[in-house]
């Protein structure tokens, strides 16, 4: 597991201050708990296993299905239609047609 002492500032407290206001911290209730800490770092691997998983496969009904129990699958369903929609277009299969004794125009 990652190691949570970089995720310490020099008071010792976990602090992962969040990008658009350096004011909040998105770890503080990690300081109240020392069970928090682990459990995220847990939840992370899981979800880095999880993706790696997903990745394998091709096709986009097989991802949606792997990844909709993992990040909800209003989300995923919603991805997966913006993004295989096209390529599911572009590679659209068409039957094979076959015509026996076909009319020979030309003569026999």
């Amino acid at each position: 597991m990652a190691d949570l002492q970089k995720l310490k500032d020099f008071a010792g407290k976990f602090c992962i201050p969040n990008p658009t206001n350096p004011d909040e911290n998105f770890a503080d209730k990690w300081n109240e708990d020392e069970r928090s800490p682990r459990a995220f770092l847990s939840w992370i691997k899981q979800l880095q296993a999880d993706l790696e998983e997903a990745i394998e496969h091709v096709d986009p009904q097989e991802v949606e299905e792997r990844l909709g129990p993992v990040l909800g699958a209003g989300v995923v369903s919603a991805a997966v239609a913006r993004f295989a929609e096209p390529v599911r277009a572009k590679s659209k299969t068409y039957p094979e047609v076959r015509i026996s004794n076909p009319d020979k125009p030309w003569g026999s």
